[in-house]
């Protein structure tokens, strides 16, 4: 059995998508390209953080 006949919300969704002229689906996170160096800097403080923590937890235990 097909997926939007047991849901009706499903089809009303796409058909909305499909009139406003978009695919209905979310844009892919590649596609979004965001800057390369945004991207670093949140890599370096999430591993800050991580390397804090574990600093933190091996002085307390």
């Amino acid at each position: 059995m097909p997926d939007n006949l047991t849901d009706p919300s499903r089809s009303t969704a796409q058909f909305r998508a499909f009139a406003q002229g978009t695919s209905g689906e979310p844009e892919k996170s590649w596609a979004m390209k965001a800057p390369r160096t945004k991207v670093a800097i949140l890599a370096a403080i999430v591993v800050g953080v991580a390397i804090i923590l574990a600093i933190v937890s091996l002085t307390v235990a």
